[in-house]
């Protein structure tokens, strides 16, 4: 090839502009591929940010916590499991459901990949177990009673609940223990040994 020819000139034209499409596809594609990580990862976090505020709001809420003490403390004393969740009496039934829903909701954003499971299962992972042993007869008899599955994302919920080791996610996610030591607290070595009105 001769570079001082039209045809080289042309050839090396056609060769840059062929590179220079290249270069562009490939950049549109690492950005497209990139925006679309973004948006996810976006939409991700506003989705956990809604679900943790849900989750803490409704651990302190009075009527949760009525209900919670009714299903573990009062259910098996006072009703049939017999009855499934359905036949149960109006009230029983209300705090039956308020319970199992919101732990049935817990499964739901684990299993859809909304919130990390070690996050609910470090919170909630020994009341989720004690509510499904509480509710699971009356859950079992209304799955009888309909045909159909009833609180399945509940009881996945617990099933992980009895599989994980917490102390092994406390450990994983670095979580320290308090060491008790002399002196006030957030206080180190020097600033210990001379303290104001000493």
């Amino acid at each position: 090839m001769v570079y001082g020819s039209a045809g080289g000139e042309m050839e090396i034209a056609s060769l840059t502009s062929v590179l220079a499409l290249v270069v562009s596809v490939v950049a549109l594609v690492v950005t497209s591929r990139i925006a679309a990580r973004q948006i996810r990862s976006a939409r991700v976090s506003n989705e956990t940010v809604v679900a943790l505020d849900w989750l803490t709001r409704e651990l302190i809420n009075d009527a949760f916590l009525e209900s919670e003490a009714y299903v573990l403390d009062r259910l098996a004393e006072e009703e049939s499991a017999e009855l499934g969740v359905s036949g149960l009496p109006t009230t029983a039934r209300i705090h039956v459901l308020r319970v199992g829903r919101y732990y049935a909701s817990l499964g739901h954003l684990v299993v859809f990949g909304v919130v990390d499971e070690r996050l609910i299962l470090s919170l909630v992972h020994h009341r989720i177990r004690t509510a499904w042993i509480a509710c699971k007869p009356f859950v079992e008899a209304e799955r009888k009673i309909r045909g159909a599955p009833f609180f399945a994302f509940f009881e996945h919920i617990a099933a992980r609940a009895s599989e994980v080791n917490i102390p092994r996610i406390h450990v994983d996610l670095g979580l320290r223990s308090f060491v008790d030591a002399a002196g006030p607290v957030g206080l180190t070595g020097d600033q210990r040994a001379v303290q104001p009105g000493d």
